[in-house]
């Protein structure tokens, strides 16, 4: 609910007794210091220091700013599944520095094979995730650099607990594309990437070493179906098959 419309709830005010039922006209700016209330278009101010909370009738809440009804400037909003928002909004979103926890693994998107996000720290712009930040994931994965749109979109580095491995390089609509695979042993391949896997050129590097082989890949990839140009839905990635690895040239081996 933490960026959808603005329902009906309850609103605690330090040191009032009662709690208010609040229209959309509420507004708190919150210095620290002195808060300001315009209520129903009634002028009052307060010298409290700690801004309302309001209470939802499915047991969200939220503490925090409010300009014209929604909530403004920084807040904390907790839904009643344990989850936390801790940050900046913006006409009732996310938006600038925030942190989010989830209590529980979610589906960072709709894929059957995405990892379950765990916590974010970092950009939001209207409720999505924007700009620079890191997500951690349930089982150990953790991606640190640009977001658009709430998807992995620019230079960043996902690393992969399990296997000690990484991308670090240039990612586009949630898909690493060209950049470095680096292994655990400290061998790395460089090159354009499709699917997740490496496709076309590319060069491999051995640690400590001056060696290099340059060639390309190659990818057999299932056919697949789906997807609706017109409604701008893009058809699933299909599954490598197979990749071919044909050798061009090297330096730093003796021959």
């Amino acid at each position: 609910m933490g960026d959808e419309g603005e329902p009906t709830y309850t609103l605690t005010v330090a040191g009032e007794e009662k709690a208010r039922t609040t229209a959309h006209d509420f507004t708190f700016e919150y210095a620290g210091k002195k808060a300001v209330f315009n209520f129903f278009g009634n002028n009052a101010a307060a010298d409290e220091t700690t801004p309302p909370t309001a209470t939802f009738e499915n047991g969200d809440s939220y503490t925090g700013g409010y300009l014209n009804g929604k909530r403004h400037g920084h807040g904390t909003y907790s839904w009643a599944n344990g989850d936390v928002y801790d940050g900046k909004w913006e006409d009732g979103k996310k938006h600038g520095d925030g942190s989010m926890t989830y209590a529980g693994p979610k589906a960072d998107d709709e894929e059957a094979q995405a990892p379950l996000a765990k916590s974010y720290r970092g950009s939001y712009n209207a409720g999505q995730r924007h700009g620079q930040g890191t997500i951690k994931y349930s089982n150990g994965d953790s991606y640190t650099g640009a977001w658009k749109d709430d998807k992995r979109h620019g230079n960043g580095i996902y690393t992969f607990s399990s296997a000690g491995v990484s991308f670090q390089g240039s990612f586009a609509n949630d898909k690493f594309v060209s950049g470095s695979y680096n292994m655990h042993n400290g061998d790395k391949f460089t090159g354009n990437f499709r699917y997740s896997m490496p496709n076309a050129e590319g060069v491999f590097s051995c640690a400590g070493k001056s060696t290099q082989i340059f060639g390309s890949w190659t990818q057999e990839c299932e056919e697949v179906e789906g997807g609706n140009e017109e409604e701008g839905i893009a058809a699933p990635d299909p599954a490598v098959l197979s990749l071919k690895w044909t050798t061009a040239g090297s330096t730093g081996i003796s021959q």
